[in-house]
């Protein structure tokens, strides 16, 4: 009787359609290039279990946040030929960055009078006619989604995938960064497509307090507080910001030590994951900032920028506590860097870099990640990669950096870490 209604025609309509949704799936891990990422769900097949089904087709169904833009139409033309013009010039200069349009902006539900202009980019990211980068930017003392300023990057200029991989490996391990998520994006009721929506470091963040009661600053030549005035006459935040200025000038004087003003235990996690992802580019000064917690009297890292995998670092793999390369260029300006230095020559950073390397490195860690995330990378293989070749996947590539950061690191496993904690006893 089973055979029967097997062989029936509803049957094997059933059949082939499970075929065929077990075909467009195996297509799909054969794209994220990583076997063990796929092995429950092979395990369910061999079984002749598909429950898997319902969660991918709800990846298949699910939807990213929508934002929409009404842009008169003159001030379209007024971006459209700036972004010509940057094109022409090979570079978008400080005149086109100050050139601003007003625009309205719809998004979860909410209006928003805002200010659009070029994103600072390179030329190269305004070669596609239907996708620029944008930065946004809330008017009237207002905020998107507890935002004042964001940009919407098409989804190739911040990696694809990769800037989104790589905060949600900052969020697991307890890193700062910079808010970050993809959305599809219209102007004038016309879909353009999916960019990546992406928050900027700016002098109004610390006011939205997603960072808490501490004092986001950046690291130049000196240390560079944003809206210091207005901070110094907050009694809220006066004492924080006396304290962290004294921090600094003892540390500059060599009256403080390294340990003593970052929090190394941290720091050491991100310059791990930033190995993991072989990508250095977030640890420039350019790119990292930095937030003082008032509640642990330790300076935190905040960053941002990952961008392409397969571009990082131009290819060559290096550990940040290796001679870097010279082919390293990022490995490289960071060596040269004092600041940075300063940071990555402590002991306390050394511990806790191998101590968080360990974690990243294990079996199974880049693919629990991904199966905790897995309609969401449904979802962005489905409409982000189908325009883009697999060789892009940070998916494909976490696996193999993983494996190699644990060789480079732990060729005999226990060597280096039982050096470091002999060497602070």
């Amino acid at each position: 009787m089973l055979l029967k209604a097997i062989l029936s025609l509803a049957g094997i309509a059933v059949l082939a359609v499970l075929f065929l949704a077990v075909a467009g799936y195996g297509a799909y891990v054969g794209k994220l290039g990583q076997y063990t990422y796929s092995k429950p769900v092979m395990l369910q097949i061999s079984d002749l279990d598909f429950s898997f089904l319902a969660d991918y087709a709800r990846g298949e169904q699910a939807e990213f946040e929508t934002v929409g833009l009404e842009i008169k139409p003159k001030h379209l033309d007024q971006l459209q030929s700036l972004r010509d013009q940057v094109l022409q010039e090979g570079v978008i200069s400080e005149a086109i960055l100050k050139e601003e349009v007003p625009a309205r902006l719809y998004y979860k539900g909410q209006a928003h009078d805002v200010k659009l202009e070029l994103a600072n980019m390179l030329a190269i990211h305004f070669n596609d006619p239907a996708q620029w980068p944008l930065q946004v930017e809330a008017k009237n003392n207002t905020s998107v989604a507890d935002m004042k300023r964001f940009d919407l990057l098409p989804p190739s200029s911040g990696g694809y995938m990769t800037d989104w991989l790589a905060d949600e490996l900052l969020k697991e391990r307890g890193i700062k960064s910079m808010g970050g998520d993809f959305v599809k994006v219209s102007i004038n009721s016309k879909p353009v497509g999916v960019y990546y929506l992406q928050e900027r470091f700016h002098k109004d963040l610390m006011e939205s307090q997603r960072f808490g009661q501490g004092i986001l600053f950046k690291i130049e030549e000196d240390m560079v507080v944003d809206k210091e005035d207005e901070l110094m006459n907050n009694t809220a935040t006066k004492g924080h910001l006396l304290i962290l200025k004294r921090m600094w000038t003892d540390l500059q004087a060599g009256k403080l030590k390294p340990p003593q003003f970052f929090d190394l235990e941290k720091m050491g996690q991100l310059f791990a994951i930033a190995d993991l992802m072989n990508h250095k580019h977030p640890l420039l000064r350019d790119n990292l900032s930095f937030y003082f917690n008032p509640e642990s009297g330790r300076v935190e890292p905040v960053c941002r920028e990952f961008t392409g995998m397969n571009n990082s670092d131009y290819g060559a793999f290096t550990s940040i506590l290796g001679k870097p390369e010279p082919e390293s260029q990022w490995h490289s300006t960071l060596a040269q860097d004092d600041a940075i230095r300063m940071i990555y020559d402590e002991l306390d950073f050394k511990r806790a870099y191998l101590r968080e390397a360990e974690i990243l490195t294990r079996e199974g860690f880049v693919d629990d990640l991904l199966l905790r995330n897995g309609e969401k990378v449904n979802v962005l293989l489905n409409n982000v990669y189908s325009k883009w070749p697999a060789a892009d996947l940070p998916t494909a590539t976490l696996p193999g950096n993983q494996r190699y950061l644990r060789f480079v690191l732990f060729p005999d496993e226990g060597e280096i870490t039982a050096y470091f904690n002999q060497a602070g006893e």
